[in-house]
């Protein structure tokens, strides 16, 4: 049983994971910033649930791996659009290793699932899911709803970077910098805090301003 076609199948599917999790881990440990730790272990759990565990957390992780594949085209397509056409220019011009470090990380995560999704629902893994009691799933349901969830996360995006915070944001920046650049907010975080003395909103936000010659990055942030 230990060394049946179906629990070969899933410890190299979950070496692979678990390998890539390492590299996550030490990318994220060697970039984090001074002074503080980042801890990335999520590959590293995910590919040891595949090796090690039951046929039940397999059936889990191969329906999370479903559910992330339409949502996570979803939400990297809608990243893409919601940016200006000479924002994207400008990126891939200024700084087009953070560009493809990031849209890059995006892909592999999202190839990733689609492998995980693959290797999970092969004839041998499936028989054994059987054997085991466990029913088929009805891979419909999380692909649908990955999709919804994929549209709402990009439609909330879009309205946040034009929303009312980003459009204050921009403006302020553009007051503090001048003609010569276009700018656009890539980042907006409303935080809400309660006390005694009563209720706050507190706004953080990431503008970028570029022109032919550079890109430029300003923080804002406010109370409201």
């Amino acid at each position: 049983m230990e060394n049946s076609q179906d629990r070969v199948i899933l410890r190299r599917t979950g070496a692979i994971i678990i390998l890539l999790g390492i590299v996550q881990f030490i990318v994220g440990m060697a970039t984090a910033p001074k002074g503080t730790l980042n801890f990335q272990v999520l590959g590293i759990l995910i590919g040891s649930a595949i090796a090690f565990g039951n046929m039940r957390v397999v059936s889990v992780v191969r329906w999370l791996a479903c559910l992330g594949l339409l949502s996570g085209a979803l939400i990297i397509l809608g990243e893409i659009l919601v940016l200006p056409a000479g924002l994207h220019a400008a990126q891939f011009r200024f700084v087009p290793g953070v560009v493809l470090m990031h849209y890059g990380g995006e892909l592999l995560v999202l190839a990733l699932s689609f492998y995980v999704f693959l290797q999970l629902g092969r004839p041998q893994v499936l028989a054994a899911r059987a054997a085991a009691g466990r029913k088929q799933r009805d891979m419909r349901i999380p692909f649908v709803l990955g999709g919804l969830l994929g549209l709402a996360a990009a439609g909330f995006d879009a309205k946040m970077l034009n929303g009312e915070e980003a459009t204050k944001a921009r403006r302020e920046v553009a007051a503090r910098v001048g003609t010569g650049f276009e700018y656009f907010t890539t980042g907006v975080n409303v935080k809400h805090s309660t006390s005694f003395s009563g209720s706050k909103t507190f706004v953080q936000a990431r503008v970028q301003a570029w022109n032919d010659r550079e890109l430029r990055e300003y923080p804002v942030q406010w109370e409201e």
